[in-house]
């Protein structure tokens, strides 16, 4: 797994692809998708079921968009809000 800049909390809910670049302190809440060539500067907050970016052809080839996410077990806190 690649590393996360510090404070930055993922829920284990959402999926962040792998070319996506993360400022320090970006909170990423539950079902949210971050598609890849996106950057969120520091201290961002994505909300609940938030699509960010356009999915890339595998998506429109294919009829369903299959990467790999960036899963976490970190806790997920409700005091980010």
């Amino acid at each position: 797994m690649r590393k996360r800049p510090s404070g930055t909390n993922i829920h284990p809910t959402s999926s962040v692809g792998q070319k996506v670049l993360l400022g320090k302190g970006v909170v990423i809440s539950p079902q949210a998708i971050i598609n890849d060539n996106v950057s969120i500067s520091d201290n961002s907050v994505i909300g609940p079921r938030v699509t960010i970016g356009e999915p890339d052809k595998r998506y429109y080839e294919a009829g369903s968009y299959e990467f790999q996410a960036i899963r976490t077990t970190d806790l997920y806190s409700k005091d980010a809000y």
